[in-house]
């Protein structure tokens, strides 16, 4: 259906996937691996593979589905908080914290897109306490 989405949450190596409609096509991801900082990053070759393989286990097995068919491709950096006593990144908190200094002052880290309004409702209220 064109004003539905699926989202699963067990792909073949344990990652949730995501596909929903978008201008009469199908916006489908994520990945989330580490990376260098950069101002334009941009997704690799191996992680569009990656995602047009899992869509390939959503399809009827003669539906073909190739390179050539991504139209877009887009990558973004996502700032993760770590325990710097925990080295392994199932350690990486995947929320976001908001931290208030003695000094009142006020950092947010980590978060999501997806969660953005969220960090910063509770950015505010921090500064209005």
């Amino acid at each position: 259906p064109d004003q539905m989405g699926l989202l699963d949450p067990s792909t073949s190596d344990g990652r949730v996937i995501f596909f929903l409609p978008w201008q009469k096509q199908t916006i489908a991801g994520t990945t989330d691996l580490p990376c260098q900082v950069t101002h334009n990053p941009r997704p690799t070759e191996d992680e569009i593979m990656f995602i047009l393989q899992e869509v390939k286990n959503y399809l009827n097995p003669d539906v073909e589905v190739r390179r050539g068919d991504v139209l877009s491709a887009w990558s973004g950096i996502r700032p993760l908080v770590s325990d710097p006593n925990k080295p392994n990144t199932q350690s990486l908190a995947r929320n976001h914290i908001v931290h208030v200094s003695p000094t009142n002052l006020i950092t947010i880290a980590g978060g999501k897109w997806t969660t953005y309004r969220a960090m910063a409702e509770e950015a505010v209220d921090a500064a209005i306490e």
